[in-house]
């Protein structure tokens, strides 16, 4: 009787110990998914929802994502345990604290495009003012109500996910609520500009580019060097796949931020061939079936963010790499 309790004692210690060290998968998931999962103070290689191994036991959890607040809880692991952790995570959202002032630009001639956006061909522009920076969120939201926006959660971002439309739509809407003439009248396709009216508008893209060289006649604003596109650009080698707060990059010349990289910024011309020989207060196609959009964007490789590059786009669309500034008299 006395070896065969000894007997059952070891095998009792035996099992015991063993389930000391068993492993149980773990779930993790998360509202929304795509958070970072750190474990017990420390980064782990998983993203939400996701299924680890784990020895039994508790473990802090805090799940991390860019414009949530943290989100943490405890994952007790073990037998007859559920070995599940789900966690909201709380929308984060940055107050508006920069203030996007308008920048005088005085008017001028300088040569419009380059090799690969030609011809090359002067164009004379009259003063204007632009804002300093992309339209934000925050600045969309006080006058539209709503923010559209994909990359969300700091309203000093630029806004996107705004169409050629409305963007034109905004910019009447701010003029009457600052007491000024709107530019736009009409409808889709058909919309009209006063060019003579005191009110927002977008910028033509010969106004876009004069005011993004900034005087200079080089690739970009800083000079034919792609490589330091860090230092004044969001593209997608330094984005993170995301838009960021506009000015945290160095200005162009004239003191305007984000004119290269961030969000493309809408103009107010229809996509087409230049034309030939000297133009004035150049103002697009009369028609056509793309609006012209500028700058390159957090989405897109430093080439498409030179001062003369070219894009067009449906005035219909809407994208997360695609905002907008505005322009004055």
């Amino acid at each position: 009787m006395l070896k065969r309790m000894a007997l059952m004692v070891s095998v009792l210690t035996l099992l015991t110990a063993g389930n000391l060290f068993a492993t149980y998968t773990a779930k993790v998931t998360s509202t929304p998914a795509g958070a970072e999962v750190w474990v017990d103070g420390e980064k782990s290689d998983f993203i939400t929802p996701c299924e680890m191994q784990s020895e039994a036991g508790s473990y802090k959890i805090v799940l991390k994502a860019r414009g949530y607040l943290d989100a943490s809880g405890t994952l007790v692991v073990g037998n007859m345990k559920k070995n599940i952790l789900n966690l909201t995570l709380e929308l984060k959202v940055i107050s508006m604290t920069k203030k996007n002032g308008m920048i005088k630009i005085e008017g001028g001639t300088f040569q419009m495009g380059d090799k690969d956006n030609g011809p090359i061909h002067s164009v004379t522009v009259t003063s204007f003012s632009i804002s300093k920076y992309d339209i934000m969120q925050g600045e969309w939201k006080a006058v539209m109500g709503n923010n559209p926006s994909g990359c969300t959660g700091d309203l000093n971002c630029p806004v996107e996910q705004v169409s050629w439309n409305d963007s034109v739509d905004y910019c009447n809407k701010r003029s009457v609520k600052e007491g000024l003439t709107p530019c736009y009248s009409g409808t889709g396709n058909n919309i009209q500009c006063d060019w003579s009216a005191n009110g927002y508008r977008l910028p033509t893209e010969a106004e876009w580019e004069y005011a993004a060289r900034a005087g200079t006649t080089t690739t970009y604003y800083w000079g034919d060097d792609s490589s330091v596109i860090g230092k004044y650009a969001w593209t997608s080698g330094n984005s993170g796949c995301t838009t960021h707060t506009v000015g945290e990059k160095l200005p162009n010349g004239w003191g305007l931020y984000d004119m290269s990289g961030n969000v493309w910024q809408w103009c107010w011309d229809w996509y087409g061939d230049y034309p030939a020989g000297s133009q004035t207060d150049y103002r697009g196609a009369a028609s056509g079936l793309y609006r012209v959009d500028r700058g390159g964007s957090w989405y897109y490789v430093a080439s498409v963010a030179s001062s003369a590059y070219r894009g067009g786009s449906d005035p219909s669309d809407r994208g997360s790499a695609v905002g907008f500034r505005v322009v004055r008299p």
